[in-house]
């Protein structure tokens, strides 16, 4: 026989088990001719800012696929990286079609997450007094593609050498 309390436990069991699972990431799209007001962020009918679809990896985990374009006005810069383990990636891969254009209207991202990883951008007139471009803080993890870590060492380099 069966019994009501012991099923309950089970199911109860199999409820906290199923919370416990980590879910796959979301990878959530941005183009900036999208028309999408609602419902956005899947490949069909993407985000049109970059600080949309940030904001929808607030629950940790995701990956943010930006398509190729030029990403200026208020919610393309001063953008929070706050979640843990977000990627944000060109589509192309290719940093020549993919900007984010500050316009001197403040800096393009600041990060505070544990993990962040970013691929295939340009980041062009950013202005602040903590890093323009990127201001880094309380960040483990930051992946930048290996000619741009070049590229930053030799201009350390050179700055040594100046001073």
């Amino acid at each position: 026989t069966h019994s009501l309390p012991g099923a309950i436990a089970l199911l109860v069991l199999f409820a906290l088990a199923c919370a416990l699972v980590p879910r796959a990431a979301a990878t959530i799209y941005v183009d900036a001719n999208s028309t999408c007001t609602t419902s956005c962020g899947s490949a069909e009918s993407p985000y049109a800012t970059i600080s949309e679809a940030l904001r929808d990896t607030n629950n940790n985990n995701g990956e943010i696929v930006v398509r190729s374009g030029t990403y200026t006005g208020t919610n393309n810069y001063n953008l929070t990286v706050g979640s843990s383990n977000v990627v944000l990636r060109s589509e192309s891969g290719d940093p020549a079609t993919t900007v984010i254009n500050c316009a001197r209207q403040g800096p393009g991202l600041i990060v505070s997450s544990s993990t962040f990883t970013m691929q295939g951008f340009t980041i062009r007139n950013c202005e602040a007094e903590n890093g323009g471009g990127m201001h880094i803080s309380s960040t483990y993890t930051v992946a930048l593609p290996s000619h741009l870590a070049i590229f930053i060492f030799i201009f350390i380099i050179i700055f040594i050498f100046i001073l």
